[in-house]
């Protein structure tokens, strides 16, 4: 098992794999040695082709048990199987949709997370007598569980290392989700992982390393715009969470997958608002 690796999934649609295939090019942009694994399905690979997928470290075909839930696939329900598919002793997993800065050292980075056993990017803590998030209501949320500290979490980023304890919070994150107890504003046709993440940490006493850590830059988190330099020397990645890019975001993942291609010699692909290809994503 290798030491260090970053992991992103692809399923559901080829816009997954476009996305995917940029990230990973922004991984060797960075630092060629650094391992990339793909988690995906047929349609999230379809557009890639072998040469593309020969960059991975490691491809890995999903099974239906893995993602599926009352007689539905659903592709978020993959983050709480990211310990048991992650071949890697130290795991990054990064949505598809983030693009990795060519000047942040990633290696160096990697080296600081060394010991920590997990943390995931977030907006700080949420006091659950005062509202939770855009999620889940509190007052639902504190007549089904006993939660003693809420945090605003993006699972867009997420580093661990194996150890029983992680292992056995994804486990319940997983449990959380099949419990199905909670009821929440939709995400991307699914319920956002993120409360169950949530609910796992608080339960096995477990949290991010830094409260607030943004490790990502996404705009409506940020709420201050930055350029494309600012970006690149202050953040390890690029976000284009959400169903539609601004304009000035566009550009700016547009400079950086330049700048990704031309380190690489490899061209980036073309991607889109998520809006115009999945139906599921016309709201958030």
């Amino acid at each position: 098992m290798k030491d260090f690796g970053i992991v992103t999934i692809a399923c559901g649609h080829n816009l997954y794999g476009r996305y995917a295939w940029n990230l990973t090019l922004s991984a060797k942009a960075n630092d060629m040695g650094i391992p990339v694994t793909l988690i995906a399905d047929q349609e999230g690979i379809s557009q890639l082709g072998s040469a593309r997928l020969a960059m991975y470290d490691k491809v890995i075909m999903v099974k239906d048990s893995w993602y599926s839930f009352k007689g539905n696939k659903l592709p978020l329900m993959l983050k709480f199987k990211l310990y048991d598919l992650s071949p890697y002793e130290r795991t990054l997993f990064m949505d598809a949709d983030t693009i990795i800065s060519p000047i942040y050292n990633v290696a160096e980075w990697s080296e600081t997370m060394r010991g920590i056993p997990f943390t995931m990017a977030n907006r700080g803590y949420n006091d659950p007598d005062k509202g939770i998030s855009e999620w889940v209501d509190k007052d639902i949320l504190k007549a089904t569980y006993d939660v003693k500290s809420w945090i605003d979490l993006s699972s867009e980023f997420i580093y661990f290392e194996r150890s029983e304890l992680v292992e056995k919070m994804f486990t319940d994150a997983m449990k959380f989700y099949k419990d199905d107890k909670l009821p929440m504003r939709k995400f991307a046709g699914d319920r956002p992982d993120e409360p169950f993440f949530n609910l796992a940490m608080d339960k096995n006493g477990i949290a991010p390393h830094k409260i607030p850590y943004a490790p990502t830059y996404w705009l409506p988190a940020q709420r201050k715009f930055k350029s494309a330099m600012d970006i690149k020397r202050e953040f390890f990645a690029f976000s284009l969470g959400g169903k539609e890019i601004p304009k000035t975001q566009e550009k700016i993942y547009a400079e950086i997958a330049a700048n990704v291609a031309y380190k690489t010699g490899v061209p980036t692909m073309r991607i889109g608002h998520k809006k115009q290809y999945l139906s599921e994503r016309q709201v958030i």
